[in-house]
C-alpha cells in the first residue's frame, strides 16, 4: 500500500505532494488528502490546507486549536489565505 511507505512517494517534491493531496480532495478523498499534505513539508498551501480541514472537520475530528496552529504555522511561511483564515479565528475568538 503506497500509503504505508514514505519510500513510494510520489514526485518526492513537496509541491507534488500538495498536488497529490488537492487531486484526493477534490476528488472527496479528504482523509487521504491531509495523509499526503502532512508529507509535503514545508509547501505553504499543504500546511494551509490542512488548517482548514482541521477547521471544517474534513478528513480530520474537527479541532479549532489545531486548525490556529497550522494557519499559524503557513501564514509565518508567508502565505495570505491563511494569514487571512487566522485573522478570522481571532476576530471569532477561536483557538
Amino acid at each position: 500500500d503506497a500509503e504505508k511507505s514514505d519510500a513510494s512517494l510520489p514526485g518526492g517534491s513537496p509541491r507534488a505532494l500538495f498536488e497529490l493531496g488537492r487531486g484526493l480532495y477534490d476528488a472527496g478523498k479528504r482523509k487521504r488528502a491531509v495523509y499526503w499534505w502532512r508529507r509535503a513539508t514545508g509547501d505553504a498551501d499543504a500546511i494551509c490546507w490542512i488548517g482548514s480541514c482541521y477547521l471544517y472537520g474534513y478528513g480530520v475530528k474537527r479541532d479549532v486549536t489545531k486548525a490556529v496552529e497550522w494557519f499559524e504555522r503557513a501564514s509565518r511561511c508567508g502565505h495570505a489565505e491563511a494569514t487571512y483564515y487566522l485573522a478570522g479565528c481571532y476576530v471569532e475568538g477561536l483557538g
